[in-house]
Parts: C-alpha cells; sequence; structure tokens
C-alpha cells in the first residue's frame, strides 16, 4: 500500500505526531512506500514511527527538512564482552529504518587480589591467579606450596601419614630440626669417609636411596628455600 502526502497543498509540516495518533495510524503496518509533496517542508519525529513494513519514501520537495534528532538513541543488541565485540542499534523515528555499530571488546579487567583456584594440602601442591572481574579468564596462575603434615598422636589428620621416628634431615641424630651440622656430616658421608649417620633422616627426599639428591635438598631447606625433606 501507497501513501499520498496526508497534508493539503496549503501546509508545510509532517509533524511530530505522538504514537497512535498520526491520521493513518490504522492502516500503519500496511504501509509500503510513501510519497511527501513539495509543499511540505518539514518531516518531524515519529511521522511514521511503527510503520513496521515501510521499505521506503519519497519526499518530492528537495528543500524539505528531516528532523535531526530522526535516529531514536542508541541501544545495545549485543554487549561487548572481553574478547568479543558488541552490536548496538538506532532506528529512524521517521521511517524506521535501523542503523548498527560495532562497539570495541571490553578487554579484561583483572583484579588485583589473589584468588585461589586448588588449596594446597599435604600431599598436593595448590594454585592461585589473578581473575577477570567480567569474565572467566585468569592471568599470573602460580603455584601454591604443599602444606606441612599436621600430626594427631603420630598419624597425620590431614592425610593419614604415620609420623617418621626420626627427623627428616637430622642426620646426626642430634636435635630437634637439621643443622649445618648435619649438612656437613652428610657430605663427609657422600665423600666416602668412614662417619656414621643415621640413613634414615638422611634421605631427605624419600626415595628410598642416599644421593647426591638428598644433600641438594637439605641445602636448599637450610638456605631458606620452601622444600619439605624426608618426601
Amino acid at each position: 500500500m501507497s501513501l499520498p502526502s496526508p497534508v493539503g497543498e496549503d501546509v508545510g509540516l509532517v509533524g511530530f505526531y505522538e504514537v497512535n495518533k498520526v491520521p493513518w495510524d490504522n492502516y500503519r503496518t500496511s504501509i509500503c512506500t510513501v510519497q511527501i509533496s513539495k509543499a511540505v517542508t518539514s518531516i518531524g519525529n515519529y511521522a511514521f514511527g511503527s510503520c513496521s513494513n515501510l521499505a521506503g519514501i519519497t519526499i518530492l520537495n528537495p528543500d524539505c527538512q528531516i528532523d535531526d534528532n530522526r535516529f531514536g538513541e542508541w541501544k545495545v543488541r549485543t554487549p561487548a564482552k572481553c574478547e568479543e565485540t558488541g552490536v548496538d542499534y538506532h532506528i529512524c523515528l521517521v521511517c524506521q529504518h535501523e542503523e548498527t555499530r560495532t562497539t570495541d571488546k571490553l578487554r579484561h579487567d583483572y583484579a588485583t587480589a589473589w584468588a585461589v583456584d586448588t588449596p594446597a594440602n599435604c600431599t598436593t601442591p595448590g594454585s592461585k591467579s589473578h581473575h577477570c572481574t567480567r569474565c572467566d579468564a585468569k592471568t599470573d596462575i602460580t603455584e601454591i606450596p604443599k602444606t606441612a603434615h599436621t600430626y594427631v598422636d603420630g598419624i597425620c589428620k590431614e592425610c593419614g601419614k604415620v609420623k617418621p621416628p626420626f627427623i627428616p634431615g637430622v642426620v646426626t641424630g642430634e636435635g630437634e630440626k637439621p643443622a649445618k651440622k648435619d649438612l656437613l656430616l652428610l657430605q663427609k658421608y657422600l665423600a666416602g669417609w668412614d662417619v656414621k649417620i643415621d640413613e634414615a633422616a638422611a634421605d631427605c627426599n624419600g626415595d628410598g636411596k642416599i644421593t647426591k639428591a638428598d644433600l641438594l635438598r637439605l641445602q636448599k631447606y637450610l638456605a631458606g628455600w620452601d622444600v619439605t625433606l624426608g618426601e
């Protein structure tokens, strides 16, 4: 259905009609094309609002002014995400023509605080990272060292490990914790000296053998590294 200009030759405006008050409201969904006469000098907002099947408008007056605000406000159709662009749209209030624009990716916004992804326990290291505040992305993934065994009556309450009858690293068998004298004695033993050691305590990495690997583990422990003796 085509619609001629709704105003006479003596009227110069297709006005600012409110929705549902335009003269052609009853058949607006049947309108396919519109021809605006030469007498019309201005077309205001909402003149052809809700004409959902309108395919085109012919304006015979080349000097006809279309209101500067003929497009409504931009609205979000597809929100942008950290790694995906979004889509906004707005609709012409005169002819229902729709325009779209692409919005930029948001990019990740990582929190400054660490988030624990996997808690550490006495048998398995954990992990932590910085999480994006907008999505599930992570960065700076870092290992959390294993925790110490918690012995109650000689048994770890976390994993059930039986507490050994010796203190790992106390190669001399003397003292409550490893010291430099234990490291020196283990060095002599591995060098072939005829010295007596607590062999169970000297197995610093828990592999059942006494090697340079045990010496290295004990050196790291005494240097303050975050290592565990005896396993």
